[in-house]
Protein backbone atom coordinates (compact mmCIF):
# COMPACT_ATOMS: atom_id res chain seq x y z
CA UNK A 1 0.00 0.00 0.00
CA UNK A 2 1.30 3.40 -0.92
CA UNK A 3 0.28 6.55 0.91
CA UNK A 4 0.61 9.98 -0.62
CA UNK A 5 0.04 13.40 0.84
CA UNK A 6 -0.94 16.53 -1.05
CA UNK A 7 0.82 19.51 0.52
CA UNK A 8 0.47 23.09 -0.69
CA UNK A 9 3.53 24.17 -2.69
CA UNK A 10 4.82 26.54 -0.01
CA UNK A 11 4.53 23.99 2.80
CA UNK A 12 7.85 22.16 2.35
CA UNK A 13 10.07 25.30 2.17
CA UNK A 14 8.27 26.80 5.18
CA UNK A 15 8.71 23.55 7.10
CA UNK A 16 12.39 23.42 6.19
CA UNK A 17 12.85 27.03 7.34
CA UNK A 18 11.04 26.35 10.63
CA UNK A 19 13.20 23.30 11.32
CA UNK A 20 16.39 25.20 10.51
CA UNK A 21 15.33 28.06 12.78
CA UNK A 22 14.52 25.62 15.58
CA UNK A 23 17.86 23.83 15.24
CA UNK A 24 19.81 27.10 15.41
CA UNK A 25 17.89 28.38 18.43
CA UNK A 26 19.66 28.19 21.77
CA UNK A 27 18.56 25.29 23.89
CA UNK A 28 16.89 26.33 27.11
CA UNK A 29 18.23 24.31 30.02
CA UNK A 30 17.22 24.80 33.62
CA UNK A 31 19.95 26.00 35.94
CA UNK A 32 21.76 23.13 37.53
CA UNK A 33 21.39 23.28 41.25
CA UNK A 34 24.34 22.44 43.46
CA UNK A 35 23.74 18.94 44.79
CA UNK A 36 24.15 18.09 48.45
CA UNK A 37 26.18 14.93 49.00
CA UNK A 38 26.45 12.53 51.88
CA UNK A 39 29.90 11.44 53.02
CA UNK A 40 29.46 8.17 51.09
CA UNK A 41 28.43 9.99 47.89
CA UNK A 42 31.37 12.38 48.22
CA UNK A 43 33.68 9.38 48.71
CA UNK A 44 32.44 7.87 45.44
CA UNK A 45 33.04 11.18 43.66
CA UNK A 46 36.57 11.33 45.10
CA UNK A 47 37.21 7.61 44.44
CA UNK A 48 37.99 7.18 48.11
CA UNK A 49 36.41 5.94 51.31
CA UNK A 50 34.03 7.69 53.71
CA UNK A 51 36.87 7.66 56.26
CA UNK A 52 39.03 9.64 53.79
CA UNK A 53 36.25 12.23 53.36
CA UNK A 54 35.93 12.59 57.14
CA UNK A 55 39.70 13.12 57.36
CA UNK A 56 39.46 15.86 54.72
CA UNK A 57 36.69 17.48 56.76
CA UNK A 58 38.69 17.34 60.00
CA UNK A 59 41.74 18.81 58.24
CA UNK A 60 39.60 21.64 56.86
CA UNK A 61 40.27 20.73 53.21
CA UNK A 62 36.58 20.47 52.30
CA UNK A 63 33.71 22.65 53.51
CA UNK A 64 30.77 20.87 55.08
CA UNK A 65 27.41 21.32 56.77
CA UNK A 66 26.74 19.55 60.07
CA UNK A 67 23.05 18.65 60.11
CA UNK A 68 23.22 17.72 63.81
CA UNK A 69 24.96 20.88 64.98
CA UNK A 70 23.79 21.96 68.40
CA UNK A 71 21.77 18.82 69.07
CA UNK A 72 24.36 16.92 71.10
CA UNK A 73 24.30 14.09 68.56
CA UNK A 74 27.34 12.95 66.60
CA UNK A 75 28.09 15.03 63.48
CA UNK A 76 26.13 14.27 60.34
CA UNK A 77 28.12 15.77 57.48
CA UNK A 78 26.67 17.01 54.22
CA UNK A 79 28.93 18.39 51.50
CA UNK A 80 28.12 20.56 48.51
CA UNK A 81 29.08 18.99 45.20
CA UNK A 82 30.74 22.22 44.07
CA UNK A 83 33.02 22.17 47.14
CA UNK A 84 34.07 18.58 46.46
CA UNK A 85 34.73 19.37 42.80
CA UNK A 86 36.73 22.47 43.81
CA UNK A 87 38.90 20.27 46.05
CA UNK A 88 39.47 17.88 43.12
CA UNK A 89 40.38 20.81 40.88
CA UNK A 90 42.94 22.04 43.45
CA UNK A 91 44.50 18.57 43.54
CA UNK A 92 45.07 18.64 39.79
CA UNK A 93 47.17 21.81 39.90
Amino acid sequence: MQVSFDFPPAFIPNLAAAIAQHLNAPVATPERKDAMLTVTEAAKLLCGSPKYVRQLISLGKVKYIDANRGTGLRPSYTLMESDVRAYLKDLRR
